[in-house]
């Protein structure tokens, strides 16, 4: 529940109209109407048989960051704070996830968190952290591959420094769009497919595809960076903080 109160006194009955409750005798309703008023953040003055006073309010971590999210990212009231303060935590805690695919990053949150936090949904996080200069894009952050397994399935592998199948494949890959560009100087109508393309296709089922992933890096000179990254490190769980900590990619 958002509560949105005025800083004044509720009768009894006005705050069972807010609360969507109908007040019986002996129904538990003070202790109740008092534990949703502090998890809201409100400072009160219950004043027994007549109402409750309501003084001031400070918003719970997570309700802070998702107005501060709103307001100054530009994000819509559909986002789900806690899900954006883990992936912040992500970021700065497992080695290697600022430059991951998307796909693999969405897979790294499920296995840690057990909820679906969907590629689009971090596309749309992290371009917004870019646009409102909070975090930039490194465009030459790790490089990696996808492949098609025995199974059909695709899968993104991150490929290591220096590594030798890499070298082979750009010597491979430059090689055959020579080859496709000579084979379209002869042709009586160009290829809907340009030589890079049949290239890259041609080599596929031998190497799969490789590509470069930019790395997330947060701006330390971004007006919200520090609030955010204190918000965060409030709502994430200590139990959660330390499987992000424990966390080794496969």
């Amino acid at each position: 529940m958002n509560m949105e109160l005025e800083l004044r006194f509720y009768s009894l009955d006005e705050m069972a109209a807010v609360l969507g409750r109908i007040r019986k005798p002996n129904d538990n309703f003070k202790r109740d109407a008092e534990a949703i008023l502090k998890r809201e953040g409100y400072t009160y003055e219950w004043l027994n048989r007549r109402g409750v006073e309501i003084i001031s309010r400070e918003l719970p971590p997570q309700m802070k960051l998702k107005k501060l999210l709103m307001e100054r990212l530009g994000l819509d009231s559909q986002v789900d704070a806690l899900d954006f303060a883990r992936y912040i935590v992500a970021l700065f805690m497992i080695d290697g996830f600022a430059s991951m695919p998307y796909d693999t990053k969405e897979r790294v949150l499920f296995e840690i968190v057990g909820k679906d936090i969907s590629n689009p949904t971090l596309r749309r996080w992290a371009g917004r952290l870019y646009e409102t200069k909070n975090a930039y894009r490194n465009k030459r952050g790790s490089l990696w591959k996808t492949i098609t397994d025995e199974y059909g399935m695709k899968r993104q592998i991150p490929v290591p420094d220096g590594s030798t199948e890499y070298r082979e494949y750009c010597d491979a890959l430059t090689a055959a769009i020579h080859a496709f560009e000579k084979a379209d100087e002869k042709a009586k109508k160009p290829h809907k497919i340009k030589p890079f393309g049949r290239a890259i296709q041609s080599l596929y089922s031998q190497y799969g595809i490789y590509y470069w992933c930019p790395e997330t890096v947060a701006n330390a000179l971004g007006d919200d960076v520090d609030e955010i990254i204190n918000l965060v490190f409030q709502i994430v769980s200590p139990d959660e903080m330390t499987r992000f900590l424990e966390y080794e990619f496969e």
